[in-house]
């Protein structure tokens, strides 16, 4: 339905003006830096949530309430997050004819992964772990961390909540969804890192030579931590490699 993806959107966009608000970028932002903006709110937020899981206030309302507030902070930044974030959906002007069918090249094992994303969870792990934990928090409203009578109950579990964020108003698709989502910024970074060394035909080519392995299709295909981790590293490595270029501290900082 459509709670599912409205809770991945607007979740998604709170993180992206969080990162804004704490990671400024000029007056034009490029997308490395709206990428990066994504992943250090996406980050912030993780700690955040770690943090509410250990109190019975895990609600739907809750959550609305807080995602609401770095959008409430600066309208006018929140309105050019959401300019950018609407440009994402107007029709794509490419130099060549080929690069078009390169790039629905890329896209279809991409699509393939939402299909299957679609699908109700069947992976024991996901079963055991990444899924049950947010559909714990939900029923529970709160984490217990008994390692008593769960091992790994106070291991990492970054990506974990941030299911549980989707997953609260949203269900069971909206967390698979999210998932999903990671992956496509993993996808966009790849991207957008390769069109400084290449013409738009070989950068898409490289991400659907990214998106078609077989690990790939196994961390979207079920709920794992993987691919926000992949997320997360890859943003750090171009994070580095942007400290490196503008010798700007705040590059290192993220």
């Amino acid at each position: 339905g459509p709670m599912s993806v409205a809770a991945v959107l607007f979740f998604l966009f709170s993180c992206l003006v969080t990162g804004a608000l704490l990671l400024p970028s000029g007056e034009k932002p490029d997308p490395v830096s709206r990428l990066l903006q994504l992943l250090l709110g996406v980050g912030v937020w993780m700690g955040i949530l770690w943090i509410a899981v250990h109190f019975r206030v895990n609600y739907v309302a809750t959550y609305l309430v807080a995602f609401s507030v770095p959008l409430a902070l600066r309208p006018r930044l929140t309105l050019s997050c959401l300019a950018d974030a609407v440009r994402l959906f107007r029709p794509l002007k490419l130099p060549r004819r080929i690069d078009y069918w390169v790039m629905a090249l890329a896209a279809f094992p991409l699509i393939c992964h939402f299909l299957v994303t679609a699908k109700p969870e069947m992976g024991a792990d996901a079963l055991a772990v990444h899924l049950m934990v947010p559909s714990w928090v939900a029923y529970q409203h709160y984490w217990p961390f008994d390692f008593h009578h769960f091992t790994w109950a106070v291991t990492p579990l970054g990506a974990d909540w941030c299911f549980t964020a989707v997953l609260l108003p949203g269900g069971e698709f909206a967390a698979r969804l999210l998932n999903f989502a990671f992956l496509a910024v993993i996808a966009s970074l790849v991207y957008v890192v390769s069109r400084r060394y290449l013409s738009c035909g070989p950068a898409f080519l490289l991400v659907g030579l990214f998106v078609s392995t077989p690990l790939v299709q196994l961390e979207t295909g079920s709920l794992f931590a993987e691919n926000l981790w992949a997320a997360l590293l890859l943003g750090a490595v171009v994070a580095l490699g942007r400290f490196h270029a503008t010798t700007k501290p705040r590059w290192l900082y993220v």
